[in-house]
């Protein structure tokens, strides 16, 4: 799937049309909740910010790019 950006300020709640057997929500990797058709989740900015570390060697955009796979061919199905 690709990414989808918002505004900051902004929340957006995802509305479950149909699930399969194990249709989870994932937070982090840390958190799993099994979700059923009708659920809804609303995600939103928290109120703290986060700082992150940055690898000299790595290339910011680059590694965003790849896990994004922007300017990526579609997959085949």
């Amino acid at each position: 799937f690709r990414p989808l950006v918002v505004n900051a300020g902004c929340g957006i709640t995802i509305r479950i049309i149909s699930t399969n057997v194990g249709t989870a929500l994932s937070i982090d990797g840390q958190v799993s909740v099994d979700l059923d058709t009708g659920d809804q989740v609303f995600v939103r900015r928290h109120p703290r910010r986060l700082h992150l570390l940055e690898n000299p060697s790595e290339n910011y955009w680059k590694t965003l790019a790849d896990k994004m796979r922007w300017a990526a061919r579609p997959r085949g199905g």
